[in-house]
């Protein structure tokens, strides 16, 4: 009954590994997000910067960097020239372990007490 139960598992488990997508080592180690609407592309982090272009609805990206407060995010060098280092609203961004993985870590509160 135990072996029966263990072997359900691992073909569970390679059945599962079968349908996950590969990613080459390269492609894993970059913090990937999805747009999740049409987004306008600016030069830089806020609204009243200029807009060089914009993301699709669905479109794939890769983050080089968020700002520290997490509402903005830099795309990174697999766009078209005119896209790359461009910044996006973080909040139409899905992958929010991606953005967490490139934004520096702040402290709500001084864990010292000092000022």
């Amino acid at each position: 009954m135990r072996t029966q139960k263990a072997k359900s598992l691992t073909l569970s488990a390679l059945a599962l590994l079968a349908t996950m997508p590969f990613l080459t080592p390269a492609q894993a180690a970059e913090p990937t997000a999805r747009s999740t609407a049409i987004l306008q592309v600016r030069t830089a982090p806020g609204w009243t910067a200029p807009v060089i272009g914009n993301l699709a609805k669905n479109q794939q990206v890769t983050l080089e960097h968020c700002t520290r407060n997490g509402d903005w995010c830099q795309l990174g060098p697999e766009l078209t020239p005119d896209l790359a280092g461009g910044w996006v609203r973080a909040g139409y961004l899905v992958g929010m372990a991606a953005k967490i993985r490139v934004t520096p870590f702040q402290f709500m509160v001084n864990p010292w007490g000092r000022q």
